[in-house]
């Protein structure tokens, strides 16, 4: 069964643009798939209905899979179906029929400016690893990008000078985000002081950020350096990751004036509706300032 899957994912990778941690959840998703047929008796990857496809989402929902994971697994398996049907692996288009499972859409956690304040400053100290952890956190806040465009950040790419970096976003999209002073301090300091330090340890490597060893730093790193922090500076852990402060760069900048659609070449948003989620968090920032404030907001 592994010869379609790996031809599927490198598929995706060379012709498809997907992101890698697209790819990575899609592997995933057809691994459990594979291994639910395997368990039901089929051999082959190839079905001759939709039926075990639609047994194997109820099966994962019923295990606790959430909406959103549902509706990846569907759409993986949708295009992965498609990719065997057009390579003339199956001659039968076995594709559920029918829209996606629901999703609401949640507003995201975000932090007030003072607890950004208090969570970019909880690195203290002049040891290699604080001037680094500070550096992180800038970025994650000052040009809100993701955790995998951090991890993958390469050090031509960041533009101290000229205060902006160039950030590659998903399908592999790059973005111009400037950085502000408080920023550009932090990573410069970093990479002045600290990278050469790293550097010297590991195997050579182009990206940003490293770990204590000189390895490129990865998501998991960079969330427990988050983390860390958040319990330094006092927060609530439930609320914060490295997208909290992706989102707070976004809700702070719209709070401050910013265009919607300013808003979303900086985020790298393909879609302006995507970006539009941090609209309503900032009405119901107005909502409560004006219930709290205003003579005439009580009840009638």
């Amino acid at each position: 069964m592994d010869a379609p899957v790996e031809e599927f994912l490198t598929h995706l990778s060379a012709e498809a643009g997907l992101s890698n941690a697209t790819i990575e959840a899609y592997g995933r998703d057809l691994r459990k798939y594979r291994e639910f047929l395997a368990r039901a008796g089929h051999t082959s990857l190839i079905v001759s209905s939709a039926a075990p496809i639609l047994d194997f989402l109820v099966s994962e929902r019923e295990s606790g899979a959430s909406e959103a994971t549902a509706a990846r697994r569907l759409a993986c398996l949708r295009m992965f179906y498609r990719y065997l049907l057009e390579t003339g692996r199956t001659t039968r288009d076995v594709r559920p029929t029918g829209t996606s499972p629901r999703q609401w859409r949640r507003l995201p956690r975000v932090l007030d400016t003072d607890a950004v304040d208090r969570l970019l400053a909880a690195p203290a100290g002049d040891g290699p690893l604080a001037v680094r952890n500070r550096a992180i956190l800038e970025v994650l806040y000052a040009v809100g990008c993701r955790v995998s465009e951090l991890c993958t950040l390469t050090h031509d790419r960041v533009h101290l000078d000229a205060g902006y970096v160039r950030c590659l976003g998903k399908g592999s999209k790059e973005r111009l985000v400037p950085i502000g002073r408080r920023g550009k301090e932090a990573v410069g300091r970093y990479l002045s002081d600290v990278r050469p330090v790293l550097a010297a340890r590991g195997p050579r490597t182009d990206r940003t950020f490293l770990s204590r060893a000189g390895k490129a730093l990865d998501r998991t790193q960079v969330w427990r350096i988050v983390k860390a922090a958040a319990t330094t500076a006092g927060l609530p852990l439930l609320g914060v990751s490295p997208h909290t402060l992706r989102h707070s760069f976004a809700t702070h900048m719209l709070e401050h004036g910013a265009d919607l659609r300013v808003v979303q070449e900086l985020l790298g948003h393909a879609s302006v509706a995507t970006t539009e989620v941090y609209t309503h968090v900032d009405r119901r920032r107005l909502v409560d300032a004006h219930r709290k404030f205003h003579p005439r907001s009580g009840p009638s």
